[in-house]
């Protein structure tokens, strides 16, 4: 095996590594941490999802991938304009995606599945953004970023380490 090739696959594999131990340290204290709504979330008629990025509503595909951004689905699609304006989702489930975009950049998910008894319910939550091949999934403090001053991340006290 020639040097380059081997300076090669050690590359990959800690990069692969890195990306892995840093959405482990993610997840690790997401699963039964909660969004909790403190602003008001207008979803149009007939949508099952709206992006957000600065706090702001976005359509998904003018949203800047390269930036923080998360787009809330709702559990149905309805005809009528929906209003959220309070309520508690526990993440029951979080799930890691890094699509390839091209050879330099990769989108890095994070969908975190939620449970609610709210009146408006909000099925999950996926926050992510482009990045180099890094392995860079988005902080606690960039997906609250992404919803400013809506929705909150409070992680439990026993899942704060």
């Amino acid at each position: 095996m020639s040097y380059r090739r081997f300076v090669s696959i050690k590359l990959v594999l800690v990069v692969f590594l890195t990306g892995t131990l840093s959405a482990c340290a993610v997840k690790s204290n997401l699963v039964g941490s909660k969004w909790v709504v403190i602003g008001k979330i207008e979803v149009p008629p007939n949508k099952t999802g709206i992006t957000f990025q600065y706090g702001k509503p976005v359509a998904r595909i003018s949203a800047d991938q390269y930036k923080p951004w998360c787009h809330l689905v709702m559990q149905d699609k309805v005809d009528a304009f929906r209003t959220i304006t309070a309520g508690s989702y526990e993440i029951n489930r979080v799930v890691f995606a890094n699509d390839p975009i091209n050879e330099m950049q990769t989108s890095f998910k994070t969908t975190m599945r939620l449970t609610s008894s709210a009146s408006v319910p909000l099925f999950e939550i996926t926050c992510g953004n482009w990045d180099d091949n890094s392995g860079s999934y988005l902080t606690h403090e960039q997906m609250e970023q992404a919803v400013n001053g809506l929705m909150k991340l409070e992680i439990t006290p026993q899942n704060n380490k």
